[in-house]
């Protein structure tokens, strides 16, 4: 299948976009002067930004991943994202029961079928564990050729040690897991990418017990509401729907994911109607999407989980230099002129996002722009030569910017507007402080690979760095013990502080929600007021853009996509 990105209305804006600049033909939009019509689609289309990197659950690691396999494949248990709550739901399990603290009986779904026509039982669950064991190198049996799933610091204890000991049939349609201690995060972890579940014939007959689903030719069989077709790489992934589903079967015959990676071309394909759902809308266009009669956008209040953030490394640069950068910089700029007020200042990371998790005292301990705490940082290190600098916050001062205190570099995509943009921003602040910055800027391979510990030793040359991170489960320690725990592959900026990690071990063995909410509030305290680990940037909003004719779209702070609730009102027409 050959799938088009653009039909006639698109290249007639790509020919107006290269003659006359983006911001004109936004003006003729918004003033009326071009109007864009959508022709009738029977499938689904959702424009992303980027295709899947690894459709292995047991591997996979990045969004554009998840956003797949969660149509096709799943988990005993579930986040259910049409709630806004995203309660944790049985799925392919009917329920559980706690024996005691690692002991965890589960009742399973019977009627369940994968996309091969293998029945969805006992056994295929204590295969799909057995092979998560084995890839996360947690059986000691992974061939010396192969490297540990990327996500098997997630499934250990701080000490490194495996959580899960086994997954034990004691029944057709019965399981038990055996943990190797007391893991009250174990539920969430369960309904992670990586525990869902695979069909044993067709997957063990491809040889996927000794090495990893090939995202580019191979396939992903499950037991979801949409059966996996193909990936041709950079261009489309293609679903069918599965008529034998659990459940109530899709409204459409096909689920299409439509790789865009050019951001204005992709916007003007929603506006076109080439594209159902839009994944990575510009903010230019946000008025105009809600505008639209053709599009439907919607806006939450309630700030994401997600986390953007600029990295220090903690190994190279010290809390002194942590300090002063976090109030060096203007994060009111960043927030207002750069993303035109759409996003959330951050203190930390755990999102307000998290409700009861979400310590307001935080605010009033984070660091701000200012830049006469910044520079009396600097002052009060007996190891920084700040001789004839005073604390001011004239950020003209001639002897400040003279002053060579320190030379960093900072590292980033220059496919990225914003993290190219920083750049230039970012030096002129850290200038005021003595520091002279360098430019790291790279493709996004190589930065991607760095940034997130793919290449063993690429920590070491990022010195600042602007990333973001989501959950991978949503309780609020998986947006602590990934970034900041010295046991975590995810640790980037390489933070190695023994207080820290007590606390997450002590959060792990509380069996107390309320104890776990106080040891969250703590550890966030702490690391917005005393470790200064990363400068904290924005929660981003979650902003929906879809097909108006579209209903049950699930919209949730979490920034999961599911498909399978979604129909389309085949006699809608615009108001």
């Amino acid at each position: 299948m050959e799938m088009e990105k653009k039909n006639l209305a698109i290249i007639i804006l790509a020919v107006v976009l290269a003659a006359s600049g983006v911001g004109n033909i936004i003006l003729g939009i918004n003033q009326g002067f071009i109007t864009l019509q959508p022709e009738a689609k029977e499938s689904l289309i959702i424009g992303d930004l980027s295709g899947p990197v690894d459709l292995d659950p047991v591997d996979s690691w990045d969004q554009a991943s998840w956003d797949v396999l969660r149509q096709c494949v799943e988990g005993l248990l579930f986040y259910n994202v049409s709630d806004e709550d995203l309660p944790l739901t049985p799925w392919l399990a009917t329920g559980y029961t706690f024996v005691d603290t690692t002991h965890i009986n589960f009742n399973l779904r019977t009627g369940v079928t994968f996309h091969d026509g293998t029945a969805f039982n006992a056994d295929a669950v204590v295969w799909n564990f057995d092979r998560l064991l084995h890839f996360m190198n947690h059986t000691g049996t992974l061939p010396s050729g192969l490297s540990p799933a990327k996500i098997h610091s997630l499934f250990e204890f701080p000490d490194g040690s495996p959580i899960i000991s086994s997954m034990d049939k004691t029944g057709e349609y019965s399981v038990q897991l055996v943990l190797n201690g007391p893991y009250t995060s174990i539920l969430g972890l369960l309904a992670f990418a990586a525990t869902n579940i695979l069909s044993p014939t067709y997957h063990e007959a491809q040889g996927h017990l000794d090495a990893y689903i090939d995202t580019s030719a191979d396939r992903v069989v499950g037991t979801g509401p949409y059966e996996y077709i193909e990936y041709v790489t950079d261009d489309y992934v293609k679903m069918v729907r599965y008529d034998d589903y659990w459940m109530e079967p899709v409204m459409f015959d096909e689920l299409i994911f439509d790789v865009i990676d050019d951001s204005t071309t992709r916007n003007y394909a929603m506006l076109a109607g080439d594209i159902d759902y839009l994944f990575g809308s510009m903010s230019d266009l946000w008025d105009t999407f809600n505008a639209s009669p053709w599009i439907h956008f919607e806006a939450l209040e309630r700030p994401n989980l997600g986390y953007q953030y600029l990295g220090m490394n903690n190994k190279q640069i010290n809390v002194t230099w942590r300090k002063a950068i976090s109030y060096a910089i203007n994060y009111t700029y960043i927030l207002d002129e750069m993303w035109l007020g759409a996003f959330v200042k951050s203190y930390g990371p755990i999102s307000p996002g998290y409700a009861a998790y979400f310590d307001s005292n935080t605010v009033n301990i984070a660091p701000y722009f200012n830049l006469t705490i910044a520079r009396q940082a600097l002052i009060d290190d007996p190891g920084i030569d700040t001789t004839g600098l005073t604390a001011s916050d004239d950020d003209e001062d001639p002897l400040w910017e003279a002053a060579n205190l320190n030379s960093l570099n900072y590292s980033y995509n220059t496919d990225n507007w914003f993290r190219a943009d920083l750049y230039v921003v970012l030096s002129e602040w850290l200038e005021d402080i003595g520091i002279s910055l360098a430019d790291g800027g790279t493709d996004w391979a190589y930065f991607l690979y760095r940034a997130y510990g793919y290449v063993p030793g690429g920590y070491d040359e990022l010195q600042l760095y602007w990333v973001g991170w989501g959950p991978d489960y949503l309780d609020p320690m998986n947006m602590i013990q990934p970034l900041l725990s010295n046991n975590s592959v995810s640790n980037s900026a390489q933070v190695n502080d023994p207080w820290l990690e007590s606390k997450i071990v002590d959060y792990y063995a509380e069996p107390s929600e309320a104890v776990r909410i106080q040891i969250i509030k703590d550890l966030s305290n702490y690391i917005a007021g005393t470790l200064y680990p990363h400068a904290f940037g924005y929660h981003s909003r979650t902003r929906a853009v879809h097909a108006a004719d579209l209903y049950n779209v699930a919209y949730n702070v979490a920034g999961n996509f599911w498909a399978y609730p979604i129909k389309r009102n085949l006699t809608w027409t615009p108001s």
